[in-house]
């Protein structure tokens, strides 16, 4: 069960990651909140926002790569670094994510994925709890 439910999160992190690493502009959310399209913005601003993206996409990448770890050695390998610290750190990045995602949502009322992040922070808690109960 925590095997499918890692996996699943590692493939939407690794779209993620793949999305915010090859990003050439913000993302249609991103433009939504600042309500300004990427042509009006700046050169300098562009090049932090496509910076802040790229660091987002390293952390949707360490996340994939974490929970697809966990998935496929957590049975072979039970230690206490498969099973529990590299979902925490993902479910930080994840709750995080949502949290930061959903004030932007807040403060421009921009169709953010906050609810994606959350439903992968509970999936990723879901599993967590399974591998402490087993």
């Amino acid at each position: 069960m925590t095997t499918g439910l890692y996996a699943l999160v590692a493939v939407i992190a690794l779209v993620m990651a793949l999305e915010s690493l090859r990003a050439r502009k913000f993302l249609r959310f991103h433009e939504a909140a600042a309500a300004q399209p990427w042509d009006e913005l700046g050169p300098g601003v562009q090049a932090v926002i496509l910076s802040l993206l790229r660091l987002t996409g390293l952390g949707f990448l360490l996340v994939a790569l974490q929970l697809a770890i966990a998935a496929v050695a957590g049975d072979f390998h039970p230690s206490l670094v498969v099973t529990l610290a590299l979902p925490l750190l993902s479910l930080l990045f994840c709750a995080g994510l949502c949290a930061v995602n959903f004030q932007l949502h807040r403060r421009t009322g921009a169709a953010t994925p906050w609810r994606g992040s959350l439903y992968a922070a509970i999936a990723i808690a879901a599993g967590l709890l399974i591998s402490i109960i087993r």
